[in-house]
């Protein structure tokens, strides 16, 4: 117990624990709602997009955080935009949006911004989140929670069944400006702890561990927390421990389950396939 409980005893492993439980709240469902609309790609756009904001805020002196969030919000304006037209390749517009923020945000880090704080922003530190980082994730995660509660069950049959969805009345395109802009702002939670670059492994990893278990929409949103506080959590243990960078370990840590949840899944396919051949033989 004492391997666990030791990190505790210092004031900047609770802080670091208590903004795990922030971006696995704040992310793990609305990853999950993006994942179902097929959106994935779209969460790793909005993602490099924090980059450039942040960046431009730091340069002025401002919290690059809040900075950061705004650069996706304006990113997901443009993504939802972009997707109204029904001709347009989604593949397109993500990649387009994609590349460009990302081009502009390392081209004004490497202009503006010292070069730790550029890693920070890139690579995050959750270790040295303090009390206005905690209260700033705390007022996202509310609003990226209120937005789920209220808009998943639009949020999903949009998923399944646009042209279905318009008839009944959803306004499809404002159920995705809706999903792109809490998904801006779940991500502007993890971006202290993460940063841009490995924010997207707690938005889109929990869904992708869980996916093969569950088949309905509401147990996929609820496991997905408890799975990104898992992967935090045991990040901040081998970040303590072993001297690991806590982002780069917790990122590790979920590509880990993922393979695992996947290995099992093929297994327990496999079993099942050969049982059913065997009771038709």
């Amino acid at each position: 117990m004492s391997w666990l409980l030791d990190p505790l005893q210092y004031g900047f492993m609770q802080r670091a624990l208590l903004e795990v439980v922030l971006i696995a709240v704040a992310c793990g469902p609305v990853g999950a709602l993006l994942s179902l609309r097929r959106l994935a790609y779209a969460g790793d756009s909005l993602s490099h997009a924090l980059v450039p904001g942040a960046a431009v805020f730091i340069s002025f002196g401002l919290s690059g955080e809040w900075g950061a969030v705004l650069g996706a919000l304006l990113a997901a304006v443009v993504t939802a935009f972009l997707l109204r037209r029904d001709d347009v390749r989604e593949d397109v517009v993500v990649a387009l949006v994609f590349s460009v923020a990302l081009a502009v945000g390392v081209a004004l880090l490497s202009l503006t911004v010292p070069a730790q704080r550029s890693l920070a922003v890139l690579f995050g530190d959750i270790l040295a989140v303090d009390r206005g980082d905690l209260i700033g994730g705390a007022i996202a995660m509310a609003i990226v929670s209120g937005v789920v509660l209220v808009g998943s069950r639009a949020i999903a049959l949009t998923s399944f069944d646009r042209g279905w969805a318009r008839t009944i009345g959803i306004r499809v395109g404002l159920i995705d400006a809706a999903l792109l802009l809490a998904t801006a702002l779940a991500l502007g939670v993890a971006l202290r702890g993460l940063g841009g670059l490995l924010a997207l492994a707690m938005l889109i990893g929990p869904a992708a561990i869980a996916r093969p278990w569950v088949r309905r929409v509401g147990p996929l949103l609820l496991l997905t927390i408890p799975l990104g506080l898992l992967a935090g959590c045991l990040g901040l243990l081998v970040s303590f421990h072993f001297g690991w960078a806590a982002g780069p370990a917790i990122a590790t840590i979920i590509a880990a389950l993922f393979l695992a949840s996947r290995g099992v899944a093929l297994v327990v396919d496999l079993r099942s396939r050969s049982a059913s051949a065997a009771r038709h033989a």
